[in-house]
């Protein structure tokens, strides 16, 4: 059975918080996290590898506004993001093997009956 492991990163969002929101608290408050944390104003990735081959694949999440990660995580947003990662990522190893011609070969002799 394959193994995945997932990962969670932050980093700072380039996209201006005037142009994401409208009302004046809403753009002091997410500022005034911003400078607590990365967390404040971020891009999330959500990354899946498959440990055996070292393939990754990653979902993308943009203009995040939480007090921490563990904000982020009570959200509700990690699971989808992990799901949409995995699949990312199977989609990217059957892409690796269809492009592989010996394991083609190797696919074919695994499909031929003892």
């Amino acid at each position: 059975m394959a193994t995945f492991d997932y990962s969670l990163h932050a980093e700072p969002e380039h996209m201006d918080i005037d142009g994401i929101f409208d009302n004046a608290q809403d753009i002091r408050a997410v500022r005034k996290l911003a400078r607590k944390s990365v967390w404040g104003w971020c891009v999330v990735e959500v990354r899946c590898t498959h440990l055996e081959t070292g393939l990754s694949a990653s979902e993308y999440l943009g203009c995040c506004s939480y007090e921490s990660m563990s904000d982020f995580m009570a959200g509700g947003y990690l699971d989808d993001m992990q799901r949409e990662a995995h699949k990312c990522l199977i989609d990217k190893c059957q892409t690796v093997i269809s492009n592989n011609d010996m394991a083609k070969a190797i696919q074919k002799q695994l499909a031929t009956p003892l």
